[in-house]
């Protein structure tokens, strides 16, 4: 079944034989069937809607690296989420690199250390760019430093900004601080359960 990934943005384009496109001076039983065809097609696209598929042939290259026409590095860009299948194997991973020359050849992490499924035919994106995403990226659990506005750490050498929070930490100021285990916590309204000395 013809999806939305074959239609087109300028309308003059969406003329496609019955029932998966419009053209000029159709017959007025094919209006039905049609109609019925782009619902369809809608509703196959709105279950699956975190994954993008934009109708590119993908050819195999190998266990981490595959190839579509033309230059799309752009929509295959470095960190974006792909899903790839040969209609028996489905596999998730994500973009380590991408690169043009006359095809674009993109390499890509697995999950799981798996590979990317021999003839593959379908190959979807994440919905989500990993460019200017409208994605908020997971807070830090561990890190050496944190410091920044309702920042977190879980285990932290330090920690400073207002409504910071750190578990276990050598030292933590800021306002609202909480430090559980600390040598030093200072602060407003700052509360430590083991510390050698918070003021």
């Amino acid at each position: 079944m013809s999806g939305i990934e074959t239609w087109s943005t300028n309308p003059a384009l969406n003329n496609q034989a019955t029932p998966y496109g419009w053209p000029a001076g159709m017959a007025p039983n094919a209006v039905e069937p049609t109609a019925r065809q782009t619902m369809a097609s809608v509703r196959s696209w709105y279950e699956t809607a975190e994954w993008l598929n934009f109708g590119d042939t993908p050819t195999y290259i190998s266990a981490s690296q595959f190839s579509v026409p033309g230059n799309l590095t752009a929509r295959y860009h470095v960190g974006r989420r792909v899903q790839a299948t040969n209609g028996t194997s489905t596999v998730y991973g994500s973009i380590t690199a991408t690169s043009y020359s006359s095809l674009t050849t993109v390499t890509v992490s697995v999950d799981a250390s798996g590979s990317l499924p021999t003839g593959m035919t379908i190959v979807w994106v994440g919905a989500t760019s990993a460019i200017n995403t409208s994605f908020i990226p997971p807070l830090a659990s561990s890190s050496s430093s944190c410091s920044g506005n309702a920042a977190t750490a879980t285990v932290a050498s330090s920690c400073s900004g207002n409504s910071a929070t750190a578990t276990t930490a050598s030292s933590c100021s800021g306002n609202s601080a909480t430090a559980t285990t600390a040598a030093a916590c200072s602060g407003n309204a700052a509360t430590a359960s083991t510390a050698a000395a918070c003021s």
